[in-house]
């Protein structure tokens, strides 16, 4: 199903094209095996919405409220001598992703680093700590600098 998945999307982004291409090119008519397959493929994604529950909508103050009880899954982490960006455990470090959301920093303490993930400890307002995960992809990580290292 993966492989439907990473396919589908170049026909879905066409056919929402309308005038991309002519209809006497690439059409029901034209392609009959292709579009019955797209036709299968949104009527199962339609019915995998559909059987999965609802999204339950919370508050971000809900969301602290529980993190401030919540206990660690796991326990710290490994940083990785190899890693070039040559980071250590305990360094202070400002996590962020690179597209989008990059003026909004989180600095913390590097618990763990690996080829493909990042977790920092940040300390609440409220004092309790919490983790925060990435993944490698897509994200930054910088050593924050002696005079800037406050958390």
């Amino acid at each position: 199903m993966l492989t439907c998945q990473i396919g589908i999307w170049v026909f879905h982004w066409l056919l929402d094209l309308r005038t991309a291409v002519p209809e006497s090119i690439i059409s029901a008519r034209t392609f009959p095996k292709v579009f019955a397959w797209i036709a299968r493929f949104n009527a199962a994604l339609d019915k995998a919405k559909r059987s999965q529950p609802r999204a339950v909508r919370v508050k971000g103050q809900e969301v602290a409220e529980y993190m401030k009880t919540a206990r660690f899954a796991e326990a710290v982490g490994e940083v990785d001598a190899n890693d070039p960006l040559g980071l250590l455990a305990g360094d202070v470090v400002d996590l962020f992703p690179i597209d989008s959301g990059f003026n909004n920093k989180d600095r913390g303490k590097l618990l763990s680093l690996t080829p493909s993930e990042v977790v920092i400890s940040k300390t609440m307002k409220s004092g309790e700590e919490i983790r925060v995960h990435a993944q490698r992809w897509g994200f930054r990580i910088q050593k924050v600098t002696n005079g800037d290292a406050k958390l």
